[in-house]
């Protein structure tokens, strides 16, 4: 859609390579269904902060449904850790 989007505006740069390349590699590991690896420094950090949200959103929603003084339920995702809600 990128390539196809900036062909019908007749873009034609290496920044539409690495954009492509930002969203092909934003999982950051094969395992986690990236077809490809970071190769450059914005592609590592995309990949970071996309997993830096990834947890937060796990551990929030598990918040969300705890009540204040208590414990999440273990999440798997985050090695079975479970978290604690602080009191109001």
């Amino acid at each position: 859609m990128v390539q196809e989007t900036a062909d019908e505006l007749g873009i034609e740069s290496e920044s539409i390579t690495l954009l492509r390349h930002l969203i092909l590699s934003h999982h950051g590991e094969y395992e986690f269904g990236s077809p490809v690896l970071p190769l450059t420094i914005e592609a590592e950090a995309l990949h970071y902060i996309d997993d830096f949200d990834a947890k937060i959103t796990m551990i929030k929603k598990e918040l969300d449904q705890t009540k204040e003084g208590e414990f999440t339920t273990r999440i798997p995702a985050l090695n079975g850790r479970a978290f604690y809600k602080m009191k109001q």
